[in-house]
C-alpha cells in the first residue's frame, strides 16, 4: 500500500482512503487510530479520532514463515487497503 509521506516528517504514515488523507498514528496490532488530514501539515479541524483497519490479501500469507510473501517467496506488505470507522 502506498503511503503519502509522513505527518510533519515524523514516523506517522499518511495514507489515502476513499479520496481522504489519514494519519496512522497508533496501532494496537489489529487497527490503527488516527485522524483525517487536509495535507501533511494540517489536521482536519473536526478533531475526530478514527479507527482504521488494514485489509490484507490473505492469499499471500505463508503460515510456515508467518509473513506475507510473493510467488518467489520474498517478504511483502500484505495490506491492500484500509477501512475507516
Amino acid at each position: 500500500m502506498e503511503t503519502y509521506g509522513k505527518w510533519f516528517e515524523s514516523d506517522i504514515d499518511l495514507v489515502k482512503i476513499d479520496g481522504e488523507l489519514y494519519a496512522l498514528a497508533r496501532n494496537n496490532g489489529e487497527n490503527y487510530f488516527g485522524w483525517k488530514c487536509i495535507d501533511r501539515w494540517t489536521a482536519d479541524p473536526d478533531g475526530k479520532e478514527y479507527t482504521i483497519t488494514p485489509v490484507c490479501d490473505w492469499s499471500k500469507w505463508n503460515e510456515e514463515d508467518g509473513e506475507f510473501q510473493d510467488a518467489d517467496g520474498n517478504t511483502i506488505d500484505g495490506i491492500i487497503g484500509y477501512e475507516v470507522a
